[in-house]
Order: C-alpha cells, then structure tokens, then sequence
C-alpha cells in the first residue's frame, strides 16, 4: 500500500494491484479463476498443455564447433556417430564427415556408423542399433546429417532401450519415452526439424507402412543448428525439404493440438520459410552473396521452429497422405508433402473451422498484399493454396505422375495408402476430419496436380 503526498491511502484495485503482496497474488488468482470459468483448481487441468524442446539449442553460423564443449558439459566422452554414406566418403567438399571428427580427435574416443538409408526402414534402422551396441563403452549418439539420419539415430536409440521389442511397438499411439543414450542432433538440412521434435518416421519393410513413433525417448538431448552446413544442399534438396518446413509450420498452427506455445513458434517458423524459401534454392535471384546466406540461415531457423511447433501440437492431413507415398512408391519425404499440400488445405478449408486459421497464418506471411483489398475469411485463406501452388511451380515440384508412378498401380494401391493415411493418426488432428472414401478422392486428384 502507498499513500500519497496528502497522506491519504490509494484504494483502488489497480493501485492495490501496483503494490504486490497479499493483495496482489489475490487479485491474478482471482482474475485466473474468472479465466478458467470460475472452475475449481482440479478443473484446470484441462487448460494445461506440455511443451518439450530439447535441453539445449545451439544455433548459428559456425555453431558446430561446440560440440565438444557440449559433450563435456554433459559429461560424454564415447560418441557413436551416426551418418549416411555421402559424409564418410573423403572428397573435397564443403561438408563431411572429417569436418566434425577433426573436432573430437585427440579428445574423445568414437566410432562411425555410415549405413543410413535414404528414407530409414526397419532394416537400416536395426543395422544402426547393432553398431551402436557393438561399440565398446559407447555413451552416447551423435545424429550427423539430414532428417533421414536424425530419424535413424532416434529410432535406433529407441529400439536398443526396448530389449528386443519390435519397432512397430513403438509407433502411434503407443508413447516411446525411452532411449538407450543421450542422443545429440546436427542437421545438416532445412525441412524436418528432427532435430528439434520428439518424432521418428521409420518404414516398416514387412507392410511398407511409414511408422510414426513419437515420445520423449525421440527427443535430443541437445541440438547444433549451423547453417553452414546446408550451404552445399543441392537445390533441389533445399526446395523439397523447405516446403517440407513449411507444411510443418502451417500444418501445427491449425491441428486440433495447436497451443499458444506452439503457436508461437509455427507463426514464426512460417514467416521466415516463405520469405527465404525461394532464394534459398535459387528460385528467385538475390541481390548478393549475403542474402543468399542469410536465406539460408533464415531456413535452418525457421525449419528447427517448425519442428517445435509440430512437436508440441502435430501434423495433419497433408502429412497423413504424404506418408503412403513414400511408403509404396519411395517419393522423398519432402516431395510427397508438396506433391499433396495444396490439394489436402484445399480440402480442409471447404468446411468447418479451418479456414480462420488458414486465415491467420495467410496473413502472418503477408499474402494479403498491400492496398486494403477487402476479403472474406474464406479468401484469405485460399491464398496459402495459391502459395502452395506458386512455390511448387517455382520450386519444380513434380506431380506423382510427373515422378513417374505408373496410373494403374497408383489406382490399384489408392485404398491401401487411404488405409495407411488414417492409421497414422494424423488425418484425426486435422481440423475437418476426412473418411477413407474421402482420402481415396483425394488421392485421385493428387495423381496429377502439384
């Protein structure tokens, strides 16, 4: 309480609020009931979200040089690197494997497993878990590349702390909260956001069903987000893995699991992927050598936000159809997510509650445009289809016709990957949930559009 220069109290509740105290702890608890409709504490619970992110997060140019002072830190000496054939084969390039031993030599003991397969299946996955026991006094992973090499160190951790249970008894809806080892991720591209999230996408080879798995025993321990690592990326690679993000981004806000944590980062992660997306695979032409590299920069940041996003809320429809794709036909990951984006938010926005929030992110990345243009909810939303479909024309995304996938064995195979769309679970978070009738039509229009 204060009193004022005539030696009268101010009563008010604002002034008994400014005051702290008592008075003031009464007032937010009172203000937090009326928030929760006047519930009783036992109730607020259902208000309550969780959010989990890795312990630490190391981003920036030049970031991978701490590695052995974040091995130190947490008391890690024995290291099992975990990367694919492309990194351990000793050529003159930007990016390889001596890069990041040359940090460790002299100082930690480690060992090399190289045998990751494009698109992780059970097989590769289980060839990983067999190298990582057979290192003598290994204390830890160390996941040295792209989402399929994150993917693979994860799963692999989780399948050695199961003791012998299969793989797929860890996919959704199960919850995989154990690993093996303290798992450390290095991206070294811009689109999964494994190394931020708490999920793994392994093949199953006996179904050709893309498993998801998901828990904290997916989740790293730490992260080393340096962009410079994705500086020699292909650019296709860059494209397909760019839109993979921003699907991730935009595909998180929407979900029935969206939160205001979630939200944050998807809001976020979408801003800076459409911005730089196009520069960063040489798309559109930039200005100078800066721009390109801040592109890029921009992409790893906005890729590892994504995967936050994602991780604490959940992917939807176009991740549910994308899945069978790769599963079946071996579309990469990325392209398959923008081979059926457009048509799955197209879908999702003719009915229910969906369109606002496509509404929110259109204008979170400034599609309205200048002018004042007056539009309905509906339109606003329709523009992050037509963004969809631009960048899929600039970036050279093929349709799965255009991949190459023979019509009668897309046709044959279209309740099948319905099949596997709904099992994965994703389909149910989106905000208008389809049939499997409805995802076969869906397929059918995807066979020939971007």
């Amino acid at each position: 309480m204060e009193q004022n220069g005539d030696n009268h109290t101010r009563n008010s509740e604002e002034d008994q609020e400014d005051s702290g105290g008592p008075r003031k702890a009464a007032l937010r608890i009172a203000r937090l009931a009326l928030h929760l409709g006047a519930s009783p504490p036992e109730k607020w619970r259902e208000h309550s979200f969780d959010v989990f992110v890795p312990r630490f997060l190391i981003c920036g140019g030049g970031s991978l040089v701490r590695l052995p002072e974040m091995l130190a830190r947490l008391e890690l000496s024995r290291p099992m690197i975990v990367c694919d054939p492309y990194f351990s084969v000793p050529v003159a390039k930007e990016v390889n494997l001596a890069v990041l031993t040359s940090l460790l030599n002299g100082k930690f003991a480690y060992s090399v497993f190289s045998g990751v397969a494009p698109d992780p299946t059970t097989g590769s996955v289980a060839a990983c878990a067999h190298a990582i026991r057979g290192m003598r006094g290994c204390d830890c992973v160390v996941a040295f590349g792209g989402g399929s090499t994150i993917d693979t160190a994860k799963a692999a951790n989780l399948l050695l702390a199961g003791k012998g249970k299969p793989l797929r008894d860890f996919k959704v809806p199960a919850v995989a909260d154990k690993a093996a080892f303290p798992l450390i991720c290095i991206p070294t591209t811009a689109g999964s956001g494994a190394d931020s999230s708490k999920y793994t996408v392994v093949m199953d080879t006996e179904t050709n069903e893309q498993m998801l798995i998901g828990g904290l025993g997916a989740l790293a321990v730490a992260a080393i987000v340096d962009f410079r690592l994705t500086l020699s990326v292909p650019s296709d690679v860059v494209a397909a893995t760019g839109m993979d993000a921003l699907a991730h981004a935009i595909e998180a806000f929407v979900s029935r699991q969206a939160n205001p944590c979630s939200d944050t980062f998807a809001l976020s992660a979408m801003r800076r992927v459409a911005k730089n997306v196009e520069i960063a695979c040489g798309a559109k032409t930039c200005r100078d050598h800066a721009t390109f590299l801040r592109a890029r920069e921009q992409m790893s940041l906005g890729a590892t936000e994504a995967g936050v996003a994602f991780s604490n809320s959940s992917v939807c429809l176009a991740h549910a159809l994308a899945g069978p794709l790769g599963g079946l036909f071996r579309v990469p990951h990325g392209m398959a997510v923008c081979m059926v984006t457009p048509v799955a938010t197209l879908y999702t926005l003719r009915e229910g509650d969906g369109k606002q929030r496509y509404a929110e992110c259109a204008r979170a990345m400034d599609l309205l445009g200048l002018g004042g243009v007056s539009r309905t909810v509906l339109e606003e939303a329709l523009l992050v289809v037509q963004l969809f479909r631009r960048l899929n024309k600039a970036l050279q995304i093929p349709s799965p016709k255009q991949f190459g996938i023979p019509q009668e064995e897309y046709n044959t195979a279209l309740g099948k990957m319905a099949y596997h769309a709904e099992l994965s679970g994703s389909a149910a978070n989106n905000p208008r949930v389809p049939t499997r009738e409805e995802m076969v039509a869906l397929y059918r229009k995807i066979y020939s559009k971007i």
